[in-house]
């Protein structure tokens, strides 16, 4: 029965299906409790917890709907099995009062802590997930949108660009029953946020809590006043509705589609909502602040040992394949040339399938090996053509790639002079205001390679950070030429700078011949062996090493044939390396050639040991 026909059947038909379901969930909790409880040691240490995200709760749920309802909808038996697990295996659901008090450094967390979420405010919350709330005595958080709340009886929510019935969705008087309960909070999920705004010149709808919006009118784009009044005024009114109809403002802010920045950060918190909730998956330990809270979606109907797993098992950081992209590549004067270049790329990564671009967001025009022209609207240097926002939209929503914008530090500036320090940290500020992206790779160009100082360091912590202002959450990378290092320097680096990044990649060149056969000592040489033997790879930082193999002359027809550069990644995969890139990339002349990349390159291809 769906929630559409409990409503229309009135109250008393919602109760007796809610009697019918307890009777259903006891049982099945009561078969559960005789099996014995799984013998791994949980994850979920004292004071730390696990969030999990889920959303509508439908037994006539379809996941190949093309909907944001069809993937993330799942089943109520679901629900009941990974209810059940949870209290015969020891683990204690908590209030959001608990982990403020906990936070505040009051009364610590149990350990194996879960804070269960559900996201939007669907009708079935009430009808099917409350009863079970109630049975097992677990609190949980909602998470509602305003305007989808303030939508009169009879019209339709537009849901993903979707048109979904009003009476799909909970109303007032059902959230103020289940607030009553004491087992239910209600959280902000924005008044209107929940949907895309033009965000480039090419119309792609980006998320609207972090998005400038460009109008196409002008031209311009939405200016930092105007956003942060926009965010202010959204927030505001969730806050204001909430506790008009609730009699208890919100505390908790949950993001739409997870995106949020600093400046949405300093918003909530201002409007006394400190806690912020992200869909960025992990524990919850102590050090993560109470205004990033990790989430793990609970997506269709996974089977109970998926579920396990999410909770139980401590995945080791997945391998980077990375594929270096340029822009210049894609640059034209007429936009239908640049759009059929960018299907074009958009159909090479989705069939190489790495999982992670690399994009580099400048260009050198005069061939100095200095940034002269951007890829974004910015302050301070000629836009080539605002283009990097656009692809990278298309790379991380159609090829499902990760996308990290290339950027220099010390190749800004004329001749070979630094450009000032306000300089460099507005292009940042204005590449993360104009552009989705998942993180920033510190490249400097081969002609003006940076010093391995601590000053430098800093000088890219500063960047990452003021880009966060206005882009999170954002991973940083920095890119090193290995060409030359022995061994011993390549690990005495990897041991120096892995503390200061999420990731490294040393670049090697490839010389063209097979490694080993003495046509020359090349690094990928000295670096092979010395993933053999674990002199770089193997130590506490090995997952954040990332192995690129370069074209002679940074050109891709470098590669030649492409075998020598799948005999390489070959040969580095075998040794023990667990991320691997290679760079430049040519679409247009399938250099290196795709179907030699794919099988030592793609995660997704078949294992070779």
């Amino acid at each position: 029965m769906t929630p559409a026909l409990l409503i229309e059947r009135g109250p008393r038909a919602a109760c007796a299906f809610a009697s019918r379901f307890a009777l259903a969930t006891l049982a099945l909790l009561l078969s559960l409790a005789s099996a014995p409880a799984d013998a791994r040691q949980s994850t979920v240490g004292p004071d730390s917890f696990v969030a999990l995200s889920y959303h509508e709760i439908d037994d006539d749920l379809n996941p190949r709907d093309g909907n944001a309802i069809g993937r993330y909808g799942m089943e109520s038996s679901a629900l009941v099995a990974q209810f059940a697990w949870l209290r015969e295996n020891g683990y204690t659901p908590v209030s959001l009062s608990a982990v403020i008090e906990a936070r505040n450094g009051g009364r610590p967390l149990p350990a194996k802590s879960i804070l269960l979420t559900f996201d939007d405010g669907y009708a079935s919350f009430y009808h099917r997930v409350f009863p079970v709330l109630r049975l097992f005595g677990y609190p949980a958080v909602i998470a509602l949108v305003g305007t989808w709340m303030d939508t009169p009886e009879g019209r339709d929510i537009d849901y993903e660009g979707h048109p979904v019935p009003r009476d799909a969705f909970l109303t007032w008087p059902q959230v103020r029953e289940m607030v009553r309960s004491g087992l239910v909070e209600v959280a902000s999920h924005s008044y209107d946020l929940h949907h895309g705004v033009p965000g480039n010149p090419q119309g792609n709808l980006l998320p609207a809590a972090t998005t400038r919006i460009h109008d196409a009118a002008t031209g311009r784009y939405e200016d930092d006043a105007a956003y942060e009044a926009r965010i202010r005024a959204d927030l505001a009114r969730s806050r204001a509705l909430i506790e008009r109809e609730t009699g208890r403002p919100p505390r908790a802010v949950v993001w739409p589609y997870g995106r949020y920045n600093g400046t949405t950060q300093a918003i909530a918190r201002g409007l006394g909502m400190p806690v912020m909730m992200t869909v960025e998956s992990g524990i919850n330990t102590p050090d993560v602040p109470v205004d990033a809270v990790h989430r793990s979606i609970v997506q269709f109907s996974p089977d109970l040992n998926a579920f396990v797993d999410e909770i139980e098992t401590v995945w080791p950081a997945d391998p980077r394949r990375v594929v270096h992209v340029d822009l210049d590549r894609l640059h034209d004067a007429l936009p239908e040339e640049r759009e059929r270049r960018l299907s074009q790329l958009i159909d090479r990564i989705a069939e190489i399938r790495p999982n992670t671009v690399f994009l580099k967001a400048w260009s050198d025009t005069d061939g100095d090996g200095r940034a002269d022209h951007l890829y974004f609207p910015n302050r301070h240097l000629p836009v080539r053509s605002d283009l990097f926002n656009r692809v990278a939209w298309q790379l991380a929503t159609r090829a499902e790639v990760s996308v990290y914008a290339a950027l220099p530090v010390a190749a800004f500036g004329p001749g070979t002079d630094p450009a000032p320090e306000s300089t460099v940290t507005g292009i940042y500020e204005d590449l993360a205001r104009h552009a989705y992206f998942s993180g920033i790779v510190f490249q400097e160009p081969d002609t003006h390679p940076a010093p391995d100082s601590d000053a430098y360091v800093a000088s890219t912590r500063a960047l990452l950070e003021r880009a966060r202002m206005h882009r999170a959450p954002l991973r940083s990378a920095r890119a090193f030429a290995a060409d030359g290092m022995s061994p011993d320097a390549l690990a005495a680096l990897v041991a120096r700078r892995g503390r200061d990044y999420d990731y490294l990649s040393l670049r090697v060149t490839a010389d063209g011949a097979p490694p080993g056969t003495g046509a020359r000592t090349s690094t990928v040489d000295a670096l092979a062996g010395a993933v053999a033997v674990g002199g770089v790879l193997g130590g506490a930082d090995a997952h954040k090493v990332i192995v690129e193999i370069a074209a002679p002359g940074a050109s891709p027809s470098g590669f030649g044939s492409g075998t020598s550069l799948a005999r390489l990644l070959r040969r580095l995969e075998l040794e023990g390396a667990r991320s691997l890139a290679f760079a430049p990339d040519d679409p247009a002349a399938d250099q290196p050639p795709r179907r030699q990349v794919i099988p030592p390159f793609s995660l997704r291809a078949l294992p070779l040991r």
